[in-house]
């Protein structure tokens, strides 16, 4: 199984999941890769791996996106939905400042609670 733009958060990196068998027939450089683990996004797979282990974090995790995009656009942030609208985008220009993240980050956190009370997809 290949596993590669979640598991860093949308950070580049990629993974390969295989079988004792599989993995016992590969050695150490018969494969590299672009997106072979630096520090910094693995460091970051590491964090939405202990997210997505919660058991909590799946149990509310399908419902509608639109009330959180609607809410981040009223205050002047910019995010999309994806998949069946259960997803939320977020697609910042490469040229993004660490202060443009830093303010899109608190905006999205304000607009969380728009999901409350919302109802889970069927």
């Amino acid at each position: 199984m290949t596993l590669a733009k979640p598991l860093a958060g949308g950070l580049p990196i990629g993974a390969v999941l295989t079988t004792q068998r599989v993995a016992a027939a590969i050695s150490s450089g018969d494969h590299g890769s672009t997106f072979a683990g630096g520090p910094l996004v693995c460091h970051a797979a590491l964090a939405v791996l202990n997210k997505i282990q919660e058991p909590s974090f799946l149990a509310s995790l399908d419902v509608q996106a639109s009330p959180l995009v609607d809410a981040c656009r009223d205050a002047s942030l910019l995010v999309l939905t994806a998949g069946k609208g259960n997803v939320v985008r977020l697609v910042p220009p490469l040229v993004v400042s660490e202060e443009e993240l830093e303010q899109a980050a608190v905006v999205l956190s304000a607009c969380l609670p728009s999901l409350d009370g919302n109802t889970p997809n069927q």
